[in-house]
């Protein structure tokens, strides 16, 4: 009996030793982090020009499309929601081209985005998300030639 009360005692004292090893193993950094409260109250209004899209921005920072835009101020970070690559382009979100954006500053991983609720590009204006902040625009799958892919319900 004394030898099962020692092999438990040290599998207790082993345990106690490696658990902070395991659970520092365990955090893995996620890709889509979460993004702060969109603030109505403290929208404000940027005028600029498009510098550069990001379809895949860097890990911490929100998904989904960002534009990168010089404004009189500088560079911000635009982020677009969940507007796709092929949208942007079919209403001339193109380098070089004006846009005004309506949004809120949000803070992500240190980092500051313009969260865009409304942006207008030439005539075409897109509000891509609610009063509250939760993006309107939803990515289908689709084919190459642009065509939405319809699945059907399994039972």
């Amino acid at each position: 009996m004394e030898k099962q009360t020692w092999w438990r005692e040290a599998v207790v004292v082993v345990s106690i030793l490696l658990f902070p090893l395991t659970a520092q193993t365990q955090k893995v950094p996620r890709h889509d982090a979460p993004v702060a409260a969109y603030d109505r109250a403290h929208e404000i209004t940027v005028d600029g020009s498009v510098q550069k899209l990001i379809s895949n921005p860097a890990p911490g920072s929100p998904r989904g499309l960002h534009l990168l835009m010089d404004t009189p101020g500088g560079s911000v970070d635009a982020h677009l929601g969940l507007l796709n690559e092929q949208q942007a382009s079919r209403i001339g979100l193109i380098p070089g081209a004006a846009v005004h954006i309506v949004g809120t500053m949000i803070g992500v991983g240190g980092a500051e985005y313009l969260a865009a609720r409304k942006l207008t590009v030439g005539n075409h204006t897109l509000t891509l998300r609610n009063e509250r902040g939760f993006p309107l625009f939803q990515v289908a799958p689709r084919t190459s030639a642009g065509k939405i892919i319809l699945r059907r319900n399994r039972p």
